[in-house]
Order: structure tokens, then C-alpha cells, then sequence
């Protein structure tokens, strides 16, 4: 057993079991101190594939300018959609339906008046 002295010139015993916990604090503070956890970087480097105008228009289209469900589609956020859109130049409103359209943007056929 070991000996720690609660005041000096008074010995005391440990149990074994405490014995035991004290030797294993000590284990654990000896040997090298692990480096600190490096810091994250400002921006993690992007793993998206960026879709060309083209590819973007087409989802566009597909999804009637509904962002979300385009992202959803493409594998991103709406934020990052709207940024994508903004970057060739293109706005999502081109691609929804007015009253009064069809999809696509195009208007559907005028029947001739009966004047």
C-alpha cells in the first residue's frame, strides 16, 4: 500500500482500490500532451459540381422556377442555387407561369374572335 502523508510527519493508507485509481490519473497525465484540434477552415472546399446556364435553365424550366425544388434536384441549397443563378445572370421568375400562360413562358393560342 502506498503512503500519502495528510499533514506532515502523519502518514496515511490507502485502500487498495483508490491506490489503484491514483496510479491510473497518473498513467494518464504522463506521456506526450496531444496537439490541439486544428482549427476548420474559413470555407471548406466545395464538392458540388456546378452546373453550366444551360443545365441550370433546364431545371428551371422543368421545376416552373420553383427554387426549392430545383436545388432539392440539383443537390444544394436554394442559397446556393440563387447564387449560381446570379452568377450567369439568370433569375428563377423568368421560369414561372404567369396567369394567363402555359408552361415554358410561352402563351397559349389566341381563338379567333367571332366579330
Amino acid at each position: 500500500m502506498a503512503v500519502v502523508g495528510a499533514e506532515p510527519g502523519a502518514p496515511l493508507e490507502l485502500s487498495p482500490r483508490l491506490e489503484q485509481s491514483l496510479a491510473s490519473e497518473r498513467a494518464l497525465g504522463e506521456g506526450p500532451v496531444p496537439s490541439p484540434v486544428p482549427e476548420r477552415e474559413a470555407e471548406a472546399p466545395s464538392t458540388l459540381r456546378v452546373p453550366g446556364a444551360a443545365e441550370l435553365e433546364a431545371v428551371l424550366e422543368r421545376f416552373q422556377g420553383k427554387v426549392t425544388q430545383a436545388a432539392r434536384h440539383l443537390g444544394c441549397s436554394r442559397q446556393q442555387l440563387y447564387r449560381w443563378l446570379e452568377g450567369y445572370g439568370l433569375s428563377a421568375e423568368r421560369f414561372r407561369p404567369f396567369s394567363g400562360e402555359s408552361v415554358g413562358g410561352k402563351s397559349p393560342a389566341k381563338e379567333p374572335s367571332s366579330s
